[in-house]
């Protein structure tokens, strides 16, 4: 079983050593928004951004953005909210590996 919502909310947003992780780097040489994104992305991303406000605000929407570029890091570790039991065998079985 996987743990819940309540044991993800304390863990760091940047673990140093996680199991998973997914690194994108985009750039473009023009970019507008006609209308503020909704975007949300779980667990939380960094990001590094070269000329781009780190949230698209509704101040920004026509405004033309050039020669961006966003790096993105997803990370997470996996966790297991109750020991992982393994089946034991039944009598006259013997366990294979």
């Amino acid at each position: 079983m996987w743990c819940g919502p309540d044991v993800l909310k304390n863990r760091p947003h940047k673990p140093e050593h996680p199991d998973i992780e997914f690194t994108a780097s985009v750039k473009a040489k023009e970019l507008r928004f006609d209308e503020v994104p909704d975007t949300e992305v779980h667990p939380p991303a960094q990001t590094e951004r070269e000329n781009l406000p780190e949230r698209v605000r509704p101040e920004h929407v026509g405004t033309t953005f050039r020669n961006v570029s966003i790096k993105v890091r997803i990370a997470n570790e996996l966790t297991v909210s109750e020991p992982t039991r393994r089946a034991q065998p039944k009598e006259g079985e013997t366990e294979e590996h």
